[in-house]
């Protein structure tokens, strides 16, 4: 497994500083000209992980590499598992670029306030900090989800075809949240109303991310099965 997260390094970090570098201008941009850290972060955490997810994942088809490499010493479990855990670093790269793009803004915001506006200062500076702090948290593990879903498909039919029926899959299951969330208002109101103040503080987020990455290792499990009956 070492060897499959020195590959997807190797293979990836002359793409890895480019990307970040326009993700942070592009957040900063936002973020500034609407006066929120907190937009600039939470649009950064999820651009900048799908960037670089995408980017992982599309090398493995370009000249032949994922073939190639299933000739050298790596079982098809250490690449599915190696795999999963480069995409893991990513999110907490993603994560750690926009907290550190979002507390810049926080900390130029409080030095020049005639020069830079940002609005979560309002209340505060701990209060703005938490406030972005959890969001993009949450966000990332969103996009860890979203991703645990995805990922069994590509390394069952590979990148290219994967693409083809995901997007619509995901259409289908948007619609029918929308669809069951119009019929069925009034109950979804009444369970969020009812859920304890615990859930959307530190503690929901950590049972959260318990959660998420329960959902990622059981899809880095489905993706193993399936990676091992491909054929190529």
């Amino acid at each position: 497994m070492k060897t499959m997260l020195l590959a997807d390094f190797i293979t990836t970090r002359k793409y890895l500083v480019q990307q970040c570098a326009l993700s942070v201008a592009i957040g900063l941009f936002v973020g500034i000209g609407n006066h929120s850290a907190l937009l600039a972060a939470n649009m950064l955490v999820v651009m900048l992980f799908v960037m670089l997810s995408i980017s992982l994942l599309a090398l493995d088809e370009q000249n032949g590499w994922q073939k190639f490499r299933l000739t050298l010493p790596l079982s098809r479990k250490h690449v599915v598992m190696g795999r999963y855990v480069s995409l893991l670093c990513a999110a907490l790269l993603s994560l750690g670029v926009c907290l550190l793009t979002a507390a810049i803004m926080l900390g130029v915001g409080m030095a020049v306030p005639d020069v830079i506006v940002v609005d979560e200062l309002v209340e505060g500076p701990s209060g703005a900090a938490s406030l972005i702090v959890g969001s993009t948290v949450a966000l990332c593990l969103v996009a860890l989800l979203a991703m645990s879903l995805s990922l069994p498909f590509m390394f069952r039919f590979g990148m290219t075809k994967a693409t083809r029926f995901l997007p619509a899959l995901c259409l289908l299951l948007f619609c029918i949240a929308v669809m069951l969330s119009a019929q069925y208002a009034a109950e979804v109101e009444a369970l969020l109303n009812a859920l304890p103040t615990w859930v959307f503080g530190p503690a929901g987020l950590a049972l959260f991310a318990v959660v998420a990455l329960a959902v990622y290792a059981a899809s880095c499990v489905v993706s193993v099965k399936l990676y091992e009956k491909r054929d190529f």
